[in-house]
């Protein structure tokens, strides 16, 4: 069996890559929309409203009201316009006023007053995965900021009548806003962002197709979530998902903010959608070889030239095959979790990370995760640091050597891009292993020391 790997640190995913645990698999009664996210789903970010942090937003809603009342947006502004005609001007000066009406029209700090979830890879096909986005904003705001919210969607709408069409309809006892965007030729939606609103919560979803033939948006992820909502899905939520409560069970409570990243997940379903891509390229091919016949009769004098189809399958099968042997390489991880929690003013964030059975020792996951234990680190501290962290850095020095051999090794012609570029580093007298990677690479701590001038 795998053993999982714990990693400390303050942040594992700043986006691509955190509620508290009354036990194991279990978040307390503040986070609600994690019930309403489909269980597959490659990240998962879900942030609930803590009294513990009021001193802090205090704080920063201080920093943002100087930022406001500095004037900098008009100064801004003034000269923008300073370059502009008169008629310029008044059109820009138009233009401004409607986006700023459209802007106030939505409570935005009342819009994530209670809850916040986003999630991605939701409700994946052959052809595409979802995202969604879910709000829980403060009493009785749902409907006003709604309305503000499809305000703006109607003047997108009207950027480009013939591409873009809203509709609204009811589903699941949600009202809907779907704005399409219109395909050139089929004259189909490709592309389908839908806002549905119920109660205070609000949701933002789409699904993202995969490649310009894919069909016309089935909204898997909009029923899929409308359907937990309304408490009558076949699936199960995220917060029911298994391994996503195997993973919490590996963190200390937290209060603030939870993220999960299923990355095993993340490889499966490329790995999926890259193998339909793979298939269509293959189907297209053999139709083309059974309309070589027929087309050599009807054109007798260009049955011998090549055919540019064909040229382009082939480069597009090249390029897949490095596809797949890039996300063979990667996929190591099995899942990644982190938590944050505030109490009083220290704002604490526990990761931990496992990697999959059997792929501990892979190149890739030794240069990535298995860092030295810190020893001694006092000894660089200065008495008069402010503050200091600790952080077991990637072995850059291992990834280097791992991205050289792979493009001599798998990548047309790469093996002779790579002698040429450690030929022109050898004239200069540069190897970027001792000059470079040996230094940087490995445990490293960061100090904060007293300011030299002390401003005002």
């Amino acid at each position: 069996m795998c053993n999982p790997t714990f990693r400390f640190r303050s942040v594992m995913l700043a986006a691509w890559l955190a509620p508290s645990l009354a036990f194991a698999g279990q978040l307390p009664a503040r986070f609600t929309l994690g019930q309403y996210v489909p269980e597959h789903a490659w990240f998962f970010i879900h942030a609930a409203d803590n009294p513990e942090r009021a001193w802090i937003e205090q704080q920063w809603g201080e920093v943002f009201d100087a930022l406001k009342n500095s004037g900098i947006d008009r100064d801004i502004t003034t000269l923008v316009m300073s370059a502009l005609t008169d008629e310029d001007r008044a059109k820009a000066q138009a233009a401004i006023d409607k986006v700023t009406n459209l802007v106030r029209g939505v409570r935005w700090g009342d819009l994530t007053k209670n809850e916040f979830a986003f999630a991605e890879g939701v409700s994946p096909s052959t052809t595409g995965y979802g995202y969604v986005a879910l709000v829980r904003g403060a009493e009785n705001s749902g409907g006003p900021n709604a309305a503000g919210l499809v305000a703006i969607l109607k003047e997108i709408a009207l950027l480009s009548p013939d591409r873009l069409r809203l509709s609204e309809s009811k589903m699941r006892d949600a009202d809907v806003w779907s704005l399409q965007l219109i395909g050139k030729k089929t004259g189909e939606p490709v592309l389908a962002f839908d806002l549905f609103s119920k109660g205070d919560l609000i949701g933002l979803a789409f699904d993202l197709p995969m490649g310009d033939d894919a069909p016309t948006p089935t909204r898997q992820t909009l029923q899929d979530v409308l359907g937990l909502m309304a408490g009558d899905s076949a699936k199960r939520p995220i917060v029911a998902n298994p391994r996503f409560q195997e993973a919490l069970a590996l963190v200390k409570p937290p209060q603030d903010v939870l993220t999960f990243f299923d990355a095993k997940m993340l490889f499966t379903d490329l790995t999926g959608m890259f193998d339909g891509i793979r298939a269509r390229i293959a189907t297209k091919k053999a139709e083309t070889k059974k309309e070589g016949p027929a087309k050599a009769i009807a054109a007798p004098d260009t049955a011998a030239k090549p055919s540019d189809t064909a040229g382009e399958d082939a480069d597009d099968e090249k390029a897949l095959a490095i596809v797949f042997k890039v996300l063979s390489l990667c996929n190591f991880i099995d899942y990644s979790v982190s938590t944050t929690e505030t109490r009083a003013r220290r704002e604490l964030t526990h990761v931990a990370l496992r990697i999959q059975q059997g792929k501990e020792s892979c190149p890739l996951a030794e240069a990535c995760v298995f860092c030295k234990p810190f020893e001694r680190f006092d000894q660089f501290i200065p008495a008069d640091a402010t503050g200091f962290s600790l952080d077991g850095f990637i072995d850059l020095g291992a990834m280097y050597k791992i991205v050289m051999e792979f493009v001599a090794a798998e990548i047309p012609q790469g093996k002779a891009v790579i002698d040429q570029i450690t030929a022109k580093l050898a004239e200069v007298g540069f190897e970027p292993q001792r000059d470079l990677f040996d230094w940087l690479s490995g445990e490293m701590i960061s100090i904060d020391l007293p300011a030299a001038v002390v401003t005002p």
